[in-house]
């Protein structure tokens, strides 16, 4: 209670607890699951555009350059950067029925009378594509559409020229009427400047439109533009937090058809669903060159997406979205590098077995080969998840499982062990892919982290293993947990002391000891391990600028048995015959 000398108080001495300054140390533990994998390689924008007056240009009336961003040196352009287009104008829009299944003869035909168009199409040459049309009107409404007059059938003689179909992802169109505009007819796409060395690749490229002034957009006009783009930052790494923003990202996680569209975005649904917070995601480039200019091999190009996670703070476990067996040395490699550049990280890996069941004895000779103690792969190696963009089962590879088991540890404290966890999301284990339990034990044993289903219907981690099972100090997913947050936190502690770059005098060592015991005092407090003893420091006689603390602390084992013994109780004592 607070003294009050207004009022009297009798002659002595007080004392009053008046509390101290509370010291807070900024974590720096990373918590986000980094995944990795390839994606739709487009994002999706909408923006409208007014179309500005036309210009006289040597004594000629044209359209004028249009775009929702302008500069002075530039001129007008779109809002977004590597817009993807379809090179070439087309050169009409034919409004009669063509067969596009079968061989098309140059020139088309289309109108009657007075009014018939003819068409002369060229199939391009080996550095030239071919013309480009439109085709409306089709008795098959869905082969309306842009096609690419080319030479289909070289071999024949005479060779035989098709009209094949081209994807425009470019749309103009009326905001009131819903009507689409022709490109080529009614406005084109012209590229007005590119930045940096990646103008190449068409990702730095800026772009407008142009009004066909004989066409059907007037000036004054506002449309509304739909495309696709890849600016220079889609395939570098994101921190994102919401499953709808990696959506919109890298697209939707599967085909109509049911095959996996963007490995990333369905990864990192797993991740969030069982908790965590936070995912670092980076889709692979499978347009990567090197140095030379070469394209690069699919194996490459995943190893250069996993190298820009290198010294990247937040990263807490990584998680490849493919099962392929070349990933792993890499993400071993990857781990153990950081781990000792001070980031230190752990790694989820899984079996695709999404085309057929990867069997037992090869995940146990997989899992020999990695032996980490940093690394858990998860067993088996198919997993039946009802998929509700589907509507119906799908048959999914372990990796998928990988990522939900990354995310359930990463929302639990580093003590928790990953045994008996349930991981949501999954139907279970495919029937193909069920193992016994003599199997799962076997699995357990050298290192796989199997992730079951049980009786009562729920699906969970049989026992939280790493890949290396020499004793329970490296086998164990949580204890290796424990000693990096450990780590994390004493050099937090000593880090925010400012000891680093002082002078050493006599107090020195006792600073230093006092920040290391408030850190471990603070991670028994949390939970995070149990206890510590001995600490000492001492500054080396051999290296004098070097202060060494040492201590030995007691982790949070997982309890993984309870042994109850008993026996049979014989009751000695008399036996007294009744005469009856």
């Amino acid at each position: 209670m607070a003294l009050d000398f207004t009022t009297y108080q009798p002659p002595g001495i007080y004392t009053q607890n008046d509390g101290g300054p509370q010291f807070a140390v900024r974590s720096t533990v990373p918590t986000a699951v980094a995944i990795f994998g390839q994606s739709v390689g487009y994002e999706t924008y909408r923006e409208s555009v007014k179309i500005r007056p036309d210009v006289v240009v040597d004594g000629n009336t044209v359209g004028a350059l249009s775009g929702t961003n302008s500069s002075t040196t530039e001129g007008p352009s779109l809002a977004k950067k590597g817009i993807e287009v379809v090179r070439g104008v087309p050169k009409a829009v034919i409004s009669v029925n063509v067969d596009v299944s079968g061989a098309v003869t140059s020139p088309i035909t289309y109108g009657t009378g007075a009014n018939a168009v003819s068409v002369t199409l060229s199939t391009g040459t080996s550095t030239v594509p071919g013309d480009l049309v439109y085709l409306v009107n089709q008795t098959v409404p869905a082969e309306n559409g842009l096609y690419r007059y080319v030479v289909a059938s070289p071999a024949t003689t005479p060779a035989s020229n098709r009209l094949v179909p081209v994807v425009d992802t470019f749309l103009v169109i009326n905001p009131t009427t819903g009507v689409a505009y022709y490109n080529g007819r009614d406005y084109t796409i012209e590229q007005v400047s590119y930045d940096g060395e990646d103008g190449t690749t068409g990702r730095d490229n800026k772009y407008a439109i142009r009004r066909v002034t004989t066409g059907s957009i007037l000036p004054g006009k506002t449309v509304q533009l739909i495309y696709r783009y890849t600016d220079p930052g889609y395939y570098e790494v994101q921190s994102l937090y919401d499953y709808d923003d990696i959506r919109d990202r890298y697209g939707e996680p599967f085909n109509s058809d049911g095959t996996i569209r963007s490995e990333v975005t369905l990864a990192a649904k797993f991740a969030l669903l069982n908790g965590a917070s936070n995912v670092l995601t980076c889709a692979v480039d499978p347009a990567m060159k090197n140095d030379q200019g070469q394209n690069l091999t699919i194996e490459e190009c995943y190893a250069r997406t996993l190298d820009k996670f290198l010294d990247e703070s937040q990263a807490a476990i990584i998680v490849p979205a493919t099962g392929d067996d070349f990933i792993y040395p890499l993400v071993k490699a990857h781990v153990t590098q950081q781990s000792n550049d001070k980031f230190e990280r752990r790694a989820v890996l899984g079996f695709d077995g999404s085309g057929g069941r990867i069997s037992s004895s090869t995940r146990q000779q997989a899992v020999q080969t990695v032996a980490n103690q940093r690394i858990a792969m998860i067993s088996p190696s198919q997993f039946e998840y009802f998929s509700p963009e589907l509507g119906r089962d799908k048959v999914l590879g372990g990796q998928y499982m990988a990522a939900a088991v990354a995310g359930k540890s990463v929302s639990q404290i580093a003590a928790m062990p990953l045994t008996r966890k349930v991981i949501q999301g999954f139907v279970g284990p495919t029937t193909e892919d069920v193992t016994r339990e003599g199997e799962k034990s076997t699995e357990s044993s050298v290192g796989l982290m199997v992730v079951e289903k049980t009786r009562r219907g729920q699906v969970q981690v049989r026992h939280g293993v790493t890949t290396d099972p020499t004793d329970l100090l490296t086998a164990e997913w949580s204890i290796i947990g424990q000693q990096d947050v450990m780590v994390y936190r004493i050099r937090d502690y000593l880090d925010a002391d400012g000891l680093i770059g002082m002078p050493i005098y006599d107090t020195t060592l006792v600073q230093v000891k006092a920040s290391a015991e408030a850190a471990l005092v603070s991670l028994q407090r949390d939970g995070v391990i149990v206890g510590h003893q001995n600490l000492k420091v001492r500054q080396l006689a051999t290296h004098p600028d070097v202060v060494e603390v040492r201590y030995e602390w007691k982790p949070a084992y997982p309890l993984n048995y309870i042994l109850v013994r008993y026996s049979v109780w014989v009751m000695n004592g008399d036996i007294v015959p009744t005469v009856a």
